[in-house]
């Protein structure tokens, strides 16, 4: 008799993890008396967030968190490790870090420290761009909202030459520029930044990202 291997298309394959998700949540829930704030059942929570978006995420430690993220399953290399905060003292054990914060702090020092709620919400391609800056630049820099750090990762995957080659410091000002490319802006960069590809007003103090000939074209 000829044996049939049977495989399970990708979208049933997703929604049986996810079940696999909702089942942990539960048992966590038991295990904590229904609790809803603890700090396990918070972390799994978490994990259950970024999987429903569709990343592969394996869950080796629940408190503090350390979760290994996987975002593209056809690339080997296409992985990060998710790592509490609490755990910054030993980054020495971690190879592509993000850190994650339970408090709204978004900053990046070659790193990300990100917040828990911030994270739940990414998709796969603000992740992979989260992936590609994980060991990066050296400068410091800290942003004040959720809507700056979704500026950045969108001009970072974009324009990964022309922002994602500037000193981090100056991420969001460009992103900004890109994002409203074809318009005056004043935005916290020095006329002596050296950014050929910008056009500067001394009288007014803005700054332009001129559009493509593509982009006037659809206007």
């Amino acid at each position: 008799m000829q044996e049939t291997e049977t495989t399970l298309d990708p979208q049933r394959q997703y929604a049986q993890l996810l079940a696999l998700w909702a089942q942990g949540n539960k048992v966590l829930r038991r295990q904590f008396n229904g609790q809803a704030h603890t700090r396990s059942l918070e972390a799994w929570q978490l994990g259950q967030s970024i999987a429903s978006h569709g990343i592969g995420v394996l869950p080796m430690q629940l408190n503090p968190v350390i979760f290994f993220i996987a975002d593209d399953p056809d690339d080997v290399n296409a992985w990060c490790v998710l790592v509490d905060e609490t755990l910054n003292s030993q980054r020495e054990w971690f190879r592509r870090p993000i850190w994650l914060s339970w408090d709204n702090r978004w900053q990046y020092n070659g790193t990300w420290t990100l917040p828990a709620a911030f994270m739940a919400r990414l998709g796969k391609r603000q992740w992979q761009t989260l992936r590609r800056y994980v060991e990066g630049h050296a400068d410091s820099v800290a942003w004040h909202s959720h809507g700056d750090v979704q500026d950045v990762l969108a001009g970072l995957r974009h324009e990964p030459r022309r922002i994602g080659q500037a000193p981090a410091a100056l991420w969001l000002p460009l992103a900004q520029l890109w994002r409203h490319r074809g318009s005056w802006r004043q935005v916290a960069l020095d006329p002596t930044d050296h950014l050929p590809w910008l056009e500067y007003d001394a009288n007014t103090d803005k700054f332009l990202w001129p559009r493509t000939k593509d982009e006037d074209s659809v206007q």
